[in-house]
């Protein structure tokens, strides 16, 4: 079912939710104009794509369901088409800025209403999102059936082109949304003392991203104590904090799905010298994968740079040994711009100007210690900028 509402109903639903779009209308045409130039370049004659980041970065809608079914396709020419299922329509009314809908009922088959939205394109070439993960292998082989004979190609080149370099208005966002990343942090910074929860903790950052206007963000606030900092992805669990061993934070507060999260590592009183030697590593190698982060470097330089700091570091470090990941519009699981692209030496692709990454330098002495250390760098003409007001180094409570 195609559906079309008058702007009058969408100005009366968004003046009773008091919600609006976080841009204008011209800054989501202006992201549909670029892919579809980025497609007559590359060959394709129709986008289709499956990810909600997706949907959300080139329509504007928002939503906290990421788990029903939608599609977003691009043709070369003229008006995105949007499939959604029929409950989510007032939440596409007030934060999207265009689309047109193709909603499916509840309980219904929905695709078969994508297939009613892929009616009247004649497709010799398509480019898809199929690595994304977001759609079942079931209903991506009836997809495949439809289009049948056309050529299927990947949409990374197209969404690299479209959604790697940020805009005057993203990275505006984005800035914003460091800020208030920061409240979180100095917000832990000030709870810290010995004898408190990692929960504690954890709750304290919630709030403080609450009470400054954060939406969930795409990961909840992070907190590893102690020997817990040594195991990746190890959350509040109860554990408190003695003097000397590591905090380990990382947050990012959420605006309107922009993120510009940061690691941070705490401690009380005198840290261990083991701890402080592994921040000291960490600094070292924050620092040198920023300052490489110029207009025309490669990724792989980059994280080259940053690499022979770890390398020179005598003790046995986990590490996941990439430097950075795209970072602007996202959402859960991971505020990650799920593009493949990441600062790693296998990535030979230049840097370029509006560009912004979230650097982590999350070093381990397995199931020992933990530091996690890291900036959210925009590319500018005049050099690196990191959007983070607080230093990447080791920071002692008072």
């Amino acid at each position: 079912m195609n559906v079309a509402r008058p702007a009058t109903d969408r100005d009366e639903i968004r003046l009773a939710a008091e919600e609006h779009p976080a841009f204008s209308p011209a800054e989501h045409r202006s992201r549909v104009a670029r892919a579809q130039s980025a497609m007559a370049e590359e060959g394709i004659e129709l986008l289709l794509l499956f990810d909600p980041q997706s949907l959300g970065y080139f329509t504007g809608y928002t939503s906290v369901n990421l788990w029903d079914f939608s599609a977003l396709v691009i043709p070369m020419d003229g008006e995105p088409r949007v499939v959604l299922w029929e409950f989510e329509v007032p939440r596409f009314e007030v934060s999207a800025n265009l689309g047109d809908l193709f909603v499916y009922a509840p309980h219904a088959d929905p695709i078969s209403v994508l297939v009613a939205a892929l009616d009247g394109f004649g497709v010799g070439t398509y480019a898809t999102d199929d690595w994304a993960a977001c759609i079942a292998v079931a209903d991506w082989e009836r997809v495949r059936n439809h289009l049948g004979t056309a050529r299927r190609l990947d949409a990374r080149p197209v969404l690299w082109r479209t959604r790697l370099r940020k805009s005057a208005a993203e990275r505006e966002l984005l800035q914003r949304s460091a800020e208030l990343t920061d409240v979180a942090v100095r917000a832990a910074h000030e709870a810290l003392a010995e004898g408190v929860t990692d929960h504690e903790l954890a709750a304290t950052m919630s709030a403080a991203l609450a009470r400054g206007g954060s939406a969930s963000p795409a990961i909840a606030p992070v907190v590893a104590v102690g020997p817990r900092a040594g195991i990746p992805h190890s959350e509040a669990a109860g554990r408190r904090v003695r003097a000397g061993e590591p905090v380990f934070v990382e947050v990012g507060a959420c605006l309107s799905g922009y993120t510009a999260p940061i690691m941070r590592t705490l401690v009380t009183g005198e840290p261990e010298p083991q701890l402080a030697a592994l921040a000291r590593t960490a600094t070292d190698a924050v620092t040198a994968a920023v300052e490489a982060m110029k207009i025309g470097t490669s990724a792989r330089e980059v994280a080259e740079r940053a690499q022979r700091v770890v390398d020179a570091d005598p003790t046995a470090i986990l590490f996941h040994r990439y430097f950075g990941y795209p970072v602007g519009f996202g959402g859960p699981p991971s505020w990650i711009e799920r593009l493949a692209f990441h600062v790693h030496t296998g990535n030979d692709a230049l840097l370029e100007e509006g560009m912004v990454f979230h650097i982590p330098l999350s070093l381990r002495h397995r199931a020992v210690r933990g530091v996690g250390l890291s900036q959210t760098v925009e590319i500018t003409s005049s050099g690196p900028r990191t959007l983070s007001r607080l230093p990447a180094e080791l920071w002692r409570a008072h």
